[in-house]
């Protein structure tokens, strides 16, 4: 748990299968380890939420305003930058009520 940042929703996407890490030759399936070192969006801020310094994997309300665009638009950067970087958009873990199905 000492890993697993407070002021967040949990871990936001699901970790690659072991045969897209092979794949990509990736040492982990971890989103945490390929926003952090393959995307270098670790620390990224919208508003009030970030990536968070702790645990790339997670989106941590920063100072207790981010609002749901803020959180919608990090989640969007890492899916854009992953596609173009990596060709693969990450499937979210969490669920997004009242925003129809923003998973697409």
């Amino acid at each position: 748990m000492e890993q697993q940042p407070q002021n967040s929703a949990g871990c936001i996407f699901q970790n690659i299968s072991e045969t897209t890490q092979k794949r990509l030759g990736l040492p982990s399936t971890s989103w945490g380890y390929i926003i952090d070192k393959v995307l270098r969006l670790k620390g990224r801020q919208i508003g009030g939420a970030a990536i968070s310094k702790q645990h790339a994997a997670f989106i941590v309300n920063k100072n207790g305003r981010a609002k749901a665009r803020d959180i919608l638009g990090l989640i969007a950067l890492i899916k854009s930058k992953s596609k173009h970087k990596i060709g693969i958009v990450p499937k979210l873990e969490i669920r997004l009520l009242g925003f129809g199905n923003k998973d697409e």
